[in-house]
């Protein structure tokens, strides 16, 4: 007989600096060195559990896609079209919003487990943690279907155009940020359209990839990713002062207008 519903409760909540999907690594382990912290529950023996668990280097974690409320029977990949079968990818917008991550682990302590190279958002509800065991996990004599002719292709070399590395290296210095990385991090695996990652699909082989309020336009000629300019995304009523920001960023953004005798002001 089968069961007409089946429950869950989280043992646990997911911290960590990032909160927008779009800032995420498409797959953990793509070693963007970026940290997070599990927390479990208190009260629930789950310090007991955790028991044995610093011996390992690498955690299966089960997690609940918690923004995501609908899903999709064919999805647009990160790898660019045509649309794939829902279970033949990793899209987080499924019937069930489970999520699967191999996450590295750097430190155990009481309830808390912290990790690297992450693909969690901020406040993602844990379900259930098991070791990352390697003589049933490895497995290197497997077919990868479509995923074969992309794999050939990634990572794409990232160019920076003479304009855009002018405009980068100010805004670095502007922002004490290195927007350049973190570009280059996102372009080289995922440079196409897909769910939360912000590309847009300009015309022919032009894109747009929005970062916080930052515009960066690319032209795609495979197997290398062109950056040919930046420009701020707010609007002249935001820059003029007449609408807010979320972000608290318009002086930065003036500033950068100005120094590049850009329209907007």
């Amino acid at each position: 007989m089968q069961s007409p519903s089946l429950s869950c409760s989280p043992i646990g909540y997911f911290y960590t600096s990032e909160k927008e999907r779009y800032s995420l690594p498409k797959q953990a382990g793509l070693f963007k060195n970026n940290k997070g912290k599990i927390i479990l529950n208190r009260h629930q023996n789950f310090e007991q559990a955790l028991h044995d668990l610093a011996g390992f280097n690498k955690i299966w974690v089960i997690f609940w896609f918690h923004r995501n409320h609908h899903w999709k029977p064919k999805v647009l990949t990160p790898h660019g079209p045509p649309k794939r079968g829902l279970f033949a990818t990793r899209s987080p917008h499924r019937p069930n919003p489970l999520g699967l991550s191999c996450l590295e682990i750097t430190g155990v302590s009481q309830l808390e487990i912290d990790v690297i190279n992450h693909d969690l958002l901020d406040g993602t509800p844990i379900l259930d943690i098991k070791p990352y065991i390697e003589y049933v996990d490895a497995w290197t004599d497997t077919q990868q279907g479509w995923l074969e002719a992309c794999k050939k292709r990634i990572p794409h070399p990232i160019i920076w155009e003479e304009e855009a590395l002018t405009q980068v290296s100010y805004l670095n210095n502007l922002c004490s940020f290195n927007f350049q990385e973190e570009i280059n991090f996102r372009l080289a695996t995922h440079p196409y359209p897909s769910s939360n990652n912000r590309i847009l699909h300009c015309k022919d082989n032009d894109y747009l990839l929005a970062y916080k309020a930052w515009r960066f336009f690319y032209k795609i000629t495979l197997p290398s990713i062109h950056v040919i300019k930046i420009s701020t995304g707010y609007d002249r009523e935001t820059i003029k002062g007449e609408k807010k920001s979320v972000w608290n960023d318009v002086d930065i953004h003036r500033e950068f207008l100005k120094k590049f005798n850009l329209s907007g002001l």
